[in-house]
């Protein structure tokens, strides 16, 4: 089972990046995506225009990591505020019906050859963490409704594994801090003696 199978590689590790990454890998490659990426909110921010973790099926293909352009950028993140999904299986279908060419959507859709788009909110206790994006550059890909269900059930595994990692790095950071605080203490009273002498 495909899933059981990227769970176990997820337990042995507790780094944010890494479990992203190997989700990302599993998708891309179950699915056979062209770019799979995860757009992050921007700390401090309401906005989700970073792009940390993405996987390209050739070298040849453009990237998106590091800021996304704005256009994507406000699309994505209205999906994930709304804690909604946009499936556009055929673009041009699409730009079309919607009346989007000579558009900022239609530019962004263009320039990175953009035949087909999945975008999916990670959602964790009601709270939108991301967004992972699909896109097919080489053909048009109608996917599957077992595959749709595959694709939602990983971004659950992966809402729930950010989460755990997150709290493992805060509680390790926690115990670092109250190592420090001991050590800082110690130094005082041992100062504080010394002082009496």
């Amino acid at each position: 089972n495909k899933k059981r199978e990227i769970i176990n590689k997820i337990r042995i590790n507790l780094n944010v990046d890494k479990i992203k990454t190997i989700i990302l890998e599993n998708i891309a490659l179950e699915l056979k995506t062209d770019r799979c990426f995860i757009a992050d909110f921007q700390p401090l921010s309401k906005w989700l225009n970073i792009v940390k973790s993405e996987v390209l099926s050739s070298s040849t293909k453009a990237s998106l990591k590091g800021k996304l352009p704005n256009i994507a950028s406000a699309k994505l993140t209205s999906l994930a505020i709304n804690k909604q999904e946009l499936f556009i299986p055929d673009v041009s279908k699409y730009i079309k019906e919607n009346n989007l060419k000579n558009t900022a959507i239609y530019d962004y859709y263009k320039n990175y050859k953009i035949k087909s788009s999945y975008a999916t909110p990670i959602i964790f206790e009601e709270e939108a963490k991301g967004v992972i994006v699909l896109h097919y550059t080489e053909n048009v890909c109608r996917l599957s409704k077992e595959y749709i269900f595959f694709l939602k059930n990983i971004i659950n595994i992966l809402a729930v594994s950010i989460f755990q990692a997150k709290l493992y790095e805060s509680q390790k950071l926690t115990a670092q801090r109250e190592g420090i605080l001991r050590k800082i203490i110690a130094e005082i009273n041992i100062s504080s003696d010394l002082g009496k002498l």
